[in-house]
């Protein structure tokens, strides 16, 4: 069959392949005017429509652990995010290898990170904090610190001078490596007690496996937050020799602070969550509002008091001015190391 147009026979298969072309081109447009939206301030009503990584720089039953896993939990109960969770653990180099793997993600990835950030300031990452996009401090941790229940330290004093008269006798188990937040946290604490010298200190992947370290006799003392010594000091299994927080605290207050003793050295422990940086704002915001009315859920209210953990929201603003001061004080400490030496 033909058709005539200007007195030219034309196939009917010229329409058909006319009318293809201009569809595809529709529809070609549609989904290009829908992806400029997307990168253009708004994302899709059923996001987020798979499962969400949740990246733990830090081995399981740890506090950053913890904390992803209660977060996860309180999103899914009080129903603020109707989709599925897989939190990974991905321990080494301080935290370093899982910033390396949020920043190669999308959207569907984000990571409970403790503090600062230690890999961002001390070029273990390869990367700087611009590379990411903080959402917000959903709580506050803080370290005690701990010794065996058979050590001969029954106060912060005694260990301090013990460590002051023979550094090389003493063993502290770090969570993290040995230039890592937790090294930074007993160096300040050394400086304001006239210490010159360091003891021994052996890192491991996350404070779970510093505090066990500590029960298997293997160090001297170590920082445990609250969440996991709760139970080993009421147990016995350890003694605590002082909080790390400006005042005794309402689950601890028969541990004294440093402060109390003459040390004006405090150990804060921001809980948060990041984004990889180049995502879409919006994504930015969708987090920062869910994590603000996470924090508010009783399911999460729960967790933060059963854990000693101190309720204190920040939002993204606030939240990278923190990690930004505290990341450049820890940078100097760090870069001391390098020219020093222990």
């Amino acid at each position: 069959m033909c058709l005539m147009n200007g007195g030219k026979r034309m196939s009917i298969k010229e329409p058909l392949i006319f009318f293809t072309l201009v569809f595809g081109l529709f529809i070609v447009g549609a989904f290009s005017s829908y992806d400029a939206q997307l990168s253009d301030g708004s994302i899709s009503e059923d996001y987020p429509d798979r499962t969400v990584e949740v990246l733990v720089g830090y081995g399981a039953g740890g506090g950053t652990d913890l904390s992803a896993r209660n977060m996860v939990e309180a999103l899914n109960q009080e129903g603020i995010v109707d989709q599925s969770f897989f939190v990974e653990n991905m321990p080494g180099a301080g935290g370093a290898l899982a910033l390396r793997e949020l920043n190669d993600s999308d959207e569907y990835t984000i990571e409970a990170v403790p503090e600062f950030a230690e890999g961002l300031w001390n070029e273990t990452a390869d990367l700087d904090l611009e590379d990411f996009n903080p959402i917000a401090q959903v709580a506050q941790d803080y370290h005690i610190i701990a010794v065996p229940e058979n050590s001969p330290y029954d106060t912060i004093e005694d260990l301090l001078d013990a460590i002051k008269a023979d550094p090389e006798t003493i063993t502290i188990s770090l969570g993290t490596n040995i230039v890592g937040m937790e090294a930074w946290g007993w160096q300040k604490t050394f400086d304001a007690y006239g210490i010159e010298d360091r003891p021994n200190m052996v890192p491991q992947d996350g404070s779970n496996e510093a505090l066990t370290n500590v029960l298997a006799g293997d160090a001297d003392a170590t920082f445990v937050v609250p969440q996991l010594a709760e139970s080993h000091i009421d147990e016995g299994n350890i003694k605590a020799l002082a909080v790390m927080t400006d005042e005794r605290t309402e689950q601890f207050p028969d541990i004294p602070t440093l402060k109390e003793v003459g040390i004006d050295v405090t150990y804060y422990r921001p809980r948060g969550f990041w984004l990889n940086g180049d995502v879409n704002e919006e994504y930015v915001d969708y987090w920062e509002k869910v994590l603000k009315e996470m924090v508010k859920s009783e399911t999460w209210q729960d967790y933060v008091e059963e854990a000693g953990l101190l309720p204190e929201f920040k939002d993204r603003e606030d939240y990278k001015e923190l990690i930004r001061e505290d990341g450049e004080a820890y940078r100097d400490f760090y870069e001391q190391v390098q020219e020093e030496g222990f």
